[in-house]
């Protein structure tokens, strides 16, 4: 049995005349999530959004080569970044993203990691030194490509110009999260606890296992994660609408991804397609991998060296 519960607002005598209700797990139902939300599944797709973050590689890579401060993006990457460590960098940018509202899923960042693999390795940005190269894609081209999916849920023109950044920090476009998690709290919190749930150890558990029994997750069900709750009071730049003029460079971006997918799956010691036999060296295999450690998931959680 499924339910999909619309929000129920009551008054603060009906949540205590209740505050005492029990409720016997039989008798609760499930909670419909969206599967991009699943932690668990190992097989994230979405077609439409990698095509979009495809095309746009060749825009991208022009605006990380050029790294102009009058790009709005660039210039709060580097305002927020001003007085912090060069070393510290990398950990922190999950948290610069998060400053205007950014907020990842799982499937996000499957559809992402291959694109950011494509720009670390692409040859418009191989004269940067190898610090200054990761830096700018991990952080300014991953803000770039998720603001495109930002757009493209709002079904607005895919630009990047970086003006929705100031909607974001303005509070008039915001990250819409699931409710599903306090809906399961709630739900938890309405039958007996189990013996020994005294111990936040226990209860953990518990409501941990309570989630995995009372939770179910649609492929089909994709509610959006950000909503306008206001008209932009800015005005707008010059557009960098993503696909004008890029058709050749798009089919290599889309060659290029494929390449990148093959190489990450491949163990480091194994031959490189058309590759000639000892043509990589030990300090060549150590910089691959170097290279292709950062994800965004790591770059999230600070894992990233």
């Amino acid at each position: 049995m499924r339910w999909l519960l619309p929000p129920v607002y009551r008054g603060c005598r009906f949540c205590q005349d209740i505050d005492e209700l029990q409720l016997q797990e039989t008798q609760l139902g499930t909670i419909c999530l969206p599967r991009y939300l699943d932690t668990e599944f190992e097989d994230h797709e979405n077609p439409a959004l990698a095509a979009v973050f495809t095309e746009a590689i060749p825009q991208v890579v022009e605006i990380l080569h050029a790294f102009q401060h009058t790009h709005p993006i660039i210039d709060h990457f580097d305002k927020y970044f001003t007085d912090k460590p060069v070393q510290a960098r990398r950990q922190k940018l999950a948290e610069w993203m998060a400053v205007f509202g950014l907020v990842s899923t799982p499937e996000l960042d499957a559809v992402l990691q291959p694109v950011l693999e494509v720009l670390l390795v692409h040859a418009h940005l191989a004269d940067l030194p190898e610090s200054d190269r990761n830096e700018r894609v991990m952080g300014v081209g991953s803000a770039l490509l998720q603001l495109l999916a930002v757009q493209d849920q709002l079904k607005k023109p895919l630009n990047l110009n970086g003006d929705l950044l100031n909607d974001l920090l303005d509070g008039r476009v915001v990250h819409c999260p699931s409710d599903g998690d306090r809906g399961l709290d709630a739900m938890f919190a309405s039958i007996p606890l189990p013996r020994g749930a005294e111990h936040s150890r226990v209860r953990d558990r518990a409501l941990l296992k309570f989630k995995c029994v009372h939770t179910i997750y649609d492929a089909d069900h994709r509610s959006p994660t950000f909503r306008r709750d206001d008209e932009s009071r800015f005005p707008p730049t010059e557009a960098i609408l993503v696909g004008q003029n890029q058709e050749e460079d798009g089919r290599v971006a889309d060659e290029e991804i494929a390449t990148a997918g093959r190489r990450t799956k491949r163990k480091a010691d194994e031959q490189v397609e058309g590759e000639k036999v000892g043509k990589r060296t030990k300090a060549q295999i150590a910089e691959e991998k170097k290279l292709f450690t950062p994800t965004p998931r790591r770059l999230r959680s600070g894992n990233a060296r």
